[in-house]
């Protein structure tokens, strides 16, 4: 990440983040097993990958009002991206149990399986949030988001997604002075929103 402070108040941050991981998984059932036996040895090996990519831009100005009062906005821009692939075959009705997962091809199957699967789904995101505190006791907070899917149909990608809370710090009132040694922090806080997601699967590739 690289952040940078233009003038006092304002700070601007983006980040760049990769995660890429690789899974193999190898079976052999043996003739010496219940379900081995039946399929006079059975092998099988697969592998999987998946590569996530993310980045944000995410822009910050706070600054303090006359007497106790306070502002501040953020504003950002965020784009993930996430790849999958996967390929396996299996084998069974082998002569030797030790061929294993390591040689397929003397398998005697009728219909030995091969498959490979793939997906790729992105995501972008624009969010704003505005604070005022007025007297460091009210509390106003408004947010929104905008959310896009490659898994949604052309004209209905877009998710918009606003929120408002009101908060009042009771604990900065004068009748609360006396209390104040053994309650740090008292606030009583109303929001409401909306939100959404996009948790349907990804979307094929190759079969």
């Amino acid at each position: 990440f690289h952040e940078i402070t233009p003038f006092t108040g304002l700070s601007i941050r983006g980040s760049v983040g990769v995660d890429r991981n690789t899974g193999k998984r190898t079976t052999y059932l043996p003739k010496t097993t219940l379900y081995g036996a039946k399929e006079s040895g059975k092998a099988s090996i697969s592998t999987k990958e998946r590569l996530d990519l993310l980045t944000n831009v995410v822009a910050t100005y706070s600054t303090k009002l006359v007497d106790k009062h306070s502002f501040s906005a953020m504003a950002g821009y965020e784009f993930q991206r996430f790849e999958i692939n996967g390929f396996g075959a299996t084998n069974s009705d082998f002569l030797l149990d030790s061929f294993h997962w390591y040689n397929l091809a003397p398998g005697g199957a009728k219909k030995p399986t091969v498959f490979s699967s793939g997906g790729v789904e992105s995501m972008a995101s624009y969010f704003g949030r505005l604070n005022l505190s007025v007297s460091d006791r009210h509390l106003l907070t408004t947010t929104m988001r905008a959310d896009g899917s490659s898994k949604f149909a052309r004209n209905k990608k877009w998710g918009y997604f606003p929120s408002m809370a009101v908060g009042w710090r009771i604990t900065e009132e004068d009748f609360m002075e006396t209390l104040k040694p053994a309650l740090s922090n008292l606030e009583l806080r109303i929001s409401y929103g909306s939100t959404g997601n996009a948790n349907i699967g990804y979307i094929v590739t190759g079969k």
